[in-house]
């Protein structure tokens, strides 16, 4: 649709037919007035239709991206829980210390496990220069003793002794949160000034493309950037 001539054309109606209005007298003051209401109703109606094309076409490049909804923090507890009653596969987290999440679900976690769940943690690096500037970036007191937070963090997940869960501290820029539950996957990024569980945070499917560059990167940081930690290595980092 030629949305520039149809609008060229109704802002012409509409000056005709203010002329005829003021300078005329009837009939032709009549024919101005049906003029201008055809040319307001004209640019009304073409802007109702683009709008409306707008809208389709956003909804339809979501469902291409394959976008489901975005969440405004990521510390809806009932929400996470919902999908994680149902996990029956594998459980992979990309955070700084996982704090919250233990504290909502250290119960659950072992009956994951029963259920054969492969769960791999990946928790920032305490010992790295990312964690010190990550101390500083996010601007809260809170965050002071983080690299203490992580490693008291680590140990209370070995401690639970879990046969499928696997656990690394990662020493690349911590700039994805990544959350996957099966074939649902949680994502969103690190923002200065912004402690994790209030950052914005987006919800897709795990085979989705607009998950697939994060479950890409998950997979690197666990392959490259990343070590194993055990309760050895880590009494070793804690002296």
């Amino acid at each position: 649709m030629n949305y520039v001539a149809i609008l060229v054309v109704n802002s012409l109606l509409i000056l005709l037919g203010t002329i005829l209005i003021f300078v005329t007298l009837s009939p032709l003051k009549d024919v101005g007035v049906t003029l201008l209401a055809s040319g307001i109703v004209g640019t009304f109606s073409v802007y109702i239709v683009k709008v409306q094309q707008s809208l389709r076409e956003g909804a339809e490049r979501l469902q291409d991206w394959g976008l489901i909804d975005i969440f405004p923090d990521r510390s809806n507890r009932s929400l996470y829980d919902q999908f994680l009653q149902r996990c029956k596969e594998r459980l992979d987290i990309q955070a700084e210390t996982l704090g919250r999440f233990y504290e909502d679900f250290k119960d659950l976690l072992p009956e994951l496990d029963r259920r054969g769940v492969g769960i791999r943690l990946l928790l920032l690096d305490p010992r790295s220069e990312q964690c010190q500037m990550r101390k500083h970036e996010e601007e809260s007191s809170e965050r002071a003793n983080l690299d203490q937070a992580i490693k008291e963090q680590t140990s209370k997940y070995i401690n639970l002794n879990l046969k499928h869960m696997e656990i690394r501290w990662y020493s690349c820029t911590p700039s994805v949160n990544y959350f996957r539950v099966d074939d649902h996957v949680f994502f969103g990024s690190y923002f200065v000034g912004t402690v994790s569980r209030n950052s914005l945070t987006f919800f897709s499917h795990s085979s989705s493309r607009v998950v697939e560059p994060y479950t890409t990167h998950f997979q690197k940081v666990w392959s490259k950037f990343s070590v194993p930690v055990d309760m050895k290595s880590l009494e070793t980092s804690t002296r």
